[in-house]
C-alpha cells in the first residue's frame, strides 16, 4: 500500500493494523460501531431460522422477514427495508449477526 501525506504510517503495518489505523484517522470508535453493526441474534428474544439449502439464495428468517446473508436489506414480501450492515452468518459458529436498528425495525413490525 503507498500511503503519503501529512502524518503518513511508514514501514510494515500488518493487514490487521489498517482497520484500526484508519478508523483512528477518521474519528470513529470501531468497537462501538461494531457493537452497534453486529449483534448476535442469539443475545436477543427474536426468534429465527437459517436457510443453506438454496446455495443462491442463502438467508435468515427472522420473525418472519426473510434477511439475505451479506446484504443490507430485509425483504417483506416483495419490498425491501434498508438498514445499517449487512446480514452476517457464521457457518462454523452457526451464529447469525444483524444491526441493532434492524432488530429495532423488526420490534416495531412485529
Amino acid at each position: 500500500m503507498w500511503v503519503y501525506g501529512m502524518d503518513a504510517p511508514s514501514g510494515l503495518l500488518l493487514n490487521t493494523d489498517v482497520g484500526a489505523l484508519v478508523a483512528d484517522a477518521l474519528g470513529v470508535n470501531i468497537v462501538h460501531l461494531s457493537r452497534s453493526l453486529y449483534v448476535d441474534l442469539d443475545t436477543t428474544h427474536l426468534s429465527y431460522t437459517i436457510n443453506t439449502t438454496d446455495i443462491t439464495f442463502p438467508h435468515a428468517i427472522i420473525e418472519g422477514y426473510v434477511f439475505p446473508f451479506g446484504f443490507d436489506f430485509f425483504l417483506v414480501g416483495d419490498k425491501r427495508h434498508m438498514v445499517p450492515g449487512i446480514t452476517v452468518y457464521a457457518p462454523a459458529t452457526g451464529k447469525l449477526y444483524i444491526s441493532s436498528a434492524a432488530i429495532k425495525m423488526i420490534e416495531s413490525m412485529i
